[in-house]
């Protein structure tokens, strides 16, 4: 007589978190202060406990402002150098282990800034 081995298998579906964030379209201005970039995880299933982690050449100029939370991050041009193209990913995972990056976004910092005649 053959015997019969069953398996059971469970599967287990989990929500992905939704990287978002709102890239500079336009050159960002030096001396035009920090940017905010409104970074979140879109997915309202993932979003209470997922966490970001910011990626790429820009990820140096991402001011924290001293919280783990990224809804808060902004990118500061005074950290960066004129004329130069950075880009920057933002990583999201979940509490589940689930992880997305983002599209990958560019902007370059130019001189906006207001000459200083002085006094004479």
């Amino acid at each position: 007589m053959k015997s019969k081995h069953s398996i059971d298998i469970v599967v287990n579906v989990f929500d992905l978190p939704e990287p978002e964030f709102n890239c500079p379209t336009a050159p960002i201005g030096f001396c035009g202060g920090e940017v905010n970039l409104n970074a979140m995880d879109a997915n309202v299933n993932t979003a209470t406990n997922s966490s970001g982690v910011w990626s790429g050449s820009g990820a140096a100029l991402i001011n924290t402002m001293g919280t783990a939370t990224i809804t808060d991050d902004v990118l500061d041009p005074l950290l960066g150098e004129l004329n130069i193209q950075y880009n920057l990913v933002l990583t999201i995972e979940s509490a589940d282990g689930c992880i997305v990056e983002s599209e990958e976004c560019s902007f370059t910092i130019v001189s906006n800034c207001a000459a200083n005649g002085g006094k004479f």
